[in-house]
Protein backbone atom coordinates (compact mmCIF):
# COMPACT_ATOMS: atom_id res chain seq x y z
CA UNK A 1 0.00 0.00 0.00
CA UNK A 2 1.39 3.52 -1.02
CA UNK A 3 2.82 5.17 1.95
CA UNK A 4 0.00 8.46 1.57
CA UNK A 5 -2.47 5.42 1.15
CA UNK A 6 -1.36 3.95 4.77
CA UNK A 7 -1.81 7.17 6.53
CA UNK A 8 -5.01 8.36 5.08
CA UNK A 9 -6.89 5.10 6.75
CA UNK A 10 -7.19 5.50 10.13
CA UNK A 11 -8.06 9.38 9.13
CA UNK A 12 -10.93 7.88 6.66
CA UNK A 13 -12.12 4.99 9.08
CA UNK A 14 -12.56 7.71 11.79
CA UNK A 15 -14.25 9.50 9.66
CA UNK A 16 -16.66 7.05 8.64
CA UNK A 17 -17.06 5.92 12.13
CA UNK A 18 -18.21 9.57 12.72
CA UNK A 19 -20.45 9.89 10.13
CA UNK A 20 -22.44 6.78 11.15
CA UNK A 21 -22.60 8.25 14.31
CA UNK A 22 -24.12 11.52 13.25
CA UNK A 23 -26.43 9.42 10.88
CA UNK A 24 -27.54 7.63 14.14
CA UNK A 25 -27.68 10.13 16.17
CA UNK A 26 -30.03 11.88 13.42
CA UNK A 27 -32.33 9.21 13.16
CA UNK A 28 -31.22 9.12 9.14
CA UNK A 29 -32.78 6.36 7.15
CA UNK A 30 -30.50 6.14 3.90
CA UNK A 31 -27.09 8.41 3.19
CA UNK A 32 -25.45 8.13 0.08
CA UNK A 33 -21.82 10.47 -0.03
CA UNK A 34 -18.92 10.20 -2.24
CA UNK A 35 -15.64 11.71 -2.30
CA UNK A 36 -12.50 10.66 -4.49
CA UNK A 37 -11.90 7.33 -3.85
CA UNK A 38 -14.54 6.91 -1.69
CA UNK A 39 -18.27 6.25 -1.82
CA UNK A 40 -20.22 5.39 1.21
CA UNK A 41 -23.78 4.39 1.22
CA UNK A 42 -25.62 3.61 4.42
CA UNK A 43 -29.34 2.10 4.98
CA UNK A 44 -31.13 2.05 7.68
CA UNK A 45 -33.93 -0.19 8.59
CA UNK A 46 -37.27 2.03 9.72
CA UNK A 47 -39.74 1.66 11.99
CA UNK A 48 -41.83 4.13 11.30
CA UNK A 49 -45.70 3.80 11.60
CA UNK A 50 -48.88 4.85 10.49
CA UNK A 51 -51.35 5.25 13.90
CA UNK A 52 -54.52 3.56 12.94
CA UNK A 53 -57.58 5.63 13.64
CA UNK A 54 -61.09 4.72 13.39
CA UNK A 55 -63.00 6.85 10.31
CA UNK A 56 -66.15 8.63 10.90
CA UNK A 57 -68.26 9.07 8.63
CA UNK A 58 -67.95 12.37 7.00
CA UNK A 59 -71.73 13.62 6.97
CA UNK A 60 -74.55 12.40 8.83
CA UNK A 61 -75.61 9.51 7.14
CA UNK A 62 -78.32 6.88 6.77
CA UNK A 63 -77.53 3.85 9.65
CA UNK A 64 -76.32 1.60 6.73
CA UNK A 65 -73.35 4.03 5.68
CA UNK A 66 -72.67 4.73 9.33
CA UNK A 67 -72.60 0.84 10.29
CA UNK A 68 -69.72 0.35 7.49
CA UNK A 69 -67.94 3.42 7.61
CA UNK A 70 -67.42 2.35 11.20
CA UNK A 71 -66.48 -1.12 10.88
CA UNK A 72 -63.04 1.08 8.65
CA UNK A 73 -59.72 1.85 10.32
CA UNK A 74 -57.81 4.30 8.62
CA UNK A 75 -53.61 3.87 7.93
CA UNK A 76 -52.41 7.14 8.29
CA UNK A 77 -49.60 9.01 6.96
CA UNK A 78 -47.02 9.74 9.94
CA UNK A 79 -45.96 12.89 8.40
CA UNK A 80 -46.09 14.88 5.46
CA UNK A 81 -44.40 13.49 1.72
CA UNK A 82 -44.87 11.98 -1.16
CA UNK A 83 -47.03 8.35 -0.63
CA UNK A 84 -45.69 5.63 -3.08
CA UNK A 85 -48.04 2.42 -3.16
CA UNK A 86 -44.66 -0.06 -4.14
CA UNK A 87 -40.74 -0.20 -3.58
CA UNK A 88 -40.01 1.28 -7.11
CA UNK A 89 -42.56 1.69 -10.05
CA UNK A 90 -41.82 -1.23 -11.70
CA UNK A 91 -42.85 -3.36 -8.50
CA UNK A 92 -46.22 -4.35 -7.73
CA UNK A 93 -48.01 -2.36 -4.77
CA UNK A 94 -47.48 -3.45 -0.80
CA UNK A 95 -51.04 -3.85 -0.98
CA UNK A 96 -54.31 -4.16 -3.03
CA UNK A 97 -58.18 -3.61 -2.29
CA UNK A 98 -59.19 -6.92 -1.28
CA UNK A 99 -55.68 -7.53 0.36
CA UNK A 100 -55.66 -9.37 3.99
CA UNK A 101 -53.08 -7.47 6.01
CA UNK A 102 -51.08 -8.55 9.21
CA UNK A 103 -50.11 -6.49 12.26
CA UNK A 104 -46.65 -4.65 11.44
CA UNK A 105 -46.88 -4.79 7.39
CA UNK A 106 -45.76 -2.80 5.08
CA UNK A 107 -48.27 -0.90 3.66
CA UNK A 108 -47.23 2.03 1.83
CA UNK A 109 -43.76 3.94 1.39
CA UNK A 110 -44.16 7.86 2.45
CA UNK A 111 -40.66 10.09 1.20
CA UNK A 112 -39.92 13.08 3.20
CA UNK A 113 -36.48 14.68 2.90
CA UNK A 114 -35.43 12.17 0.23
CA UNK A 115 -35.95 9.45 2.95
CA UNK A 116 -38.25 6.68 2.46
CA UNK A 117 -40.11 5.99 5.31
CA UNK A 118 -42.37 2.45 5.57
CA UNK A 119 -45.63 2.57 6.69
CA UNK A 120 -46.69 -0.58 8.72
CA UNK A 121 -50.10 -1.14 9.82
CA UNK A 122 -50.80 -1.45 13.62
CA UNK A 123 -53.93 -3.30 13.02
CA UNK A 124 -55.08 -6.62 11.09
CA UNK A 125 -57.95 -6.29 8.07
CA UNK A 126 -58.67 -6.41 4.37
CA UNK A 127 -57.83 -3.69 2.48
CA UNK A 128 -61.01 -2.28 1.91
CA UNK A 129 -59.83 1.45 0.06
CA UNK A 130 -56.34 2.78 -1.21
CA UNK A 131 -57.42 6.87 -0.50
CA UNK A 132 -53.86 8.14 -1.75
CA UNK A 133 -52.86 7.97 -5.07
CA UNK A 134 -49.00 6.75 -5.77
CA UNK A 135 -46.65 9.86 -6.55
CA UNK A 136 -49.12 12.29 -4.26
CA UNK A 137 -48.10 14.71 -1.62
CA UNK A 138 -49.89 13.06 1.51
CA UNK A 139 -50.40 15.37 4.63
CA UNK A 140 -49.33 14.19 8.39
CA UNK A 141 -52.28 12.02 9.87
CA UNK A 142 -54.06 11.96 6.49
CA UNK A 143 -55.79 8.45 5.81
CA UNK A 144 -53.64 6.50 3.05
CA UNK A 145 -55.88 2.96 2.83
CA UNK A 146 -58.65 1.97 5.07
CA UNK A 147 -58.95 -1.43 6.45
CA UNK A 148 -61.90 -3.49 7.17
CA UNK A 149 -61.71 -5.36 10.09
CA UNK A 150 -62.81 -8.98 9.76
CA UNK A 151 -66.20 -10.32 10.50
CA UNK A 152 -66.57 -11.15 14.13
CA UNK A 153 -63.02 -9.96 15.44
CA UNK A 154 -62.37 -6.58 16.79
CA UNK A 155 -59.96 -4.13 15.30
CA UNK A 156 -56.53 -5.08 15.74
CA UNK A 157 -57.63 -8.67 16.91
CA UNK A 158 -56.61 -12.30 16.02
CA UNK A 159 -55.53 -13.64 12.91
CA UNK A 160 -57.36 -13.16 9.61
CA UNK A 161 -58.04 -17.07 9.78
CA UNK A 162 -60.85 -16.94 7.18
CA UNK A 163 -58.86 -14.62 4.66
Amino acid sequence: MPPDTASALPRRLRWLRDLLVAVEAADIAELELGTSGLRVFVRRRTTTAAAPHRVRPPHAADKADTDTEEDLIAVRSPLTGMFYSAPSPQDSPYVSVGDPVEEDQVVALVEAMKVFNEIRSEHRGVVERIVAQSGQLVHADQPLLLLRSVEGEPLGGSPLASV
